[in-house]
């Protein structure tokens, strides 16, 4: 990965983050798939990044800010399972923290 790659990288990591993210939990059908169309996502993805001189912007896409995509979306989606799981375990503890108390007044003699 050369030193663009790794700006880009980095650029497209953010954009998502900010901006797709918070919006689309999900990606859309087909959103790996190359496509003109302005608001693809791949040309709103490419309008971030630094495409390398000689290379054409789909074979960028395809060969690496595809591949770039895909993993910052996964490390979303697993983080944003994490803080659900983290957050329902915490709920859990505090409910049954609370029966238990209910039942030690209510019981205790």
């Amino acid at each position: 990965m050369t030193a663009t790659d790794q700006i880009n990288q980095q650029t497209v990591g953010s954009y998502l983050r900010e901006a797709v993210w918070p919006s689309n939990k999900m990606l859309p059908k087909k959103w790996s798939q190359w496509r003109e169309e302005r608001n693809s996502l791949c040309q709103m993805i490419l309008r971030k990044v630094a495409v390398p001189v000689g290379v054409d912007k789909r074979s960028y896409w395809e060969s690496m800010i595809l591949g770039i995509t895909n993993d910052k979306f996964c490390a979303l989606r697993a983080n944003f399972k994490q803080e659900l799981f983290e957050q329902f375990q915490g709920e859990c503890f505090c409910m049954s923290s609370k029966i238990i108390e209910f039942i030690d007044t209510r019981y205790s003699t």
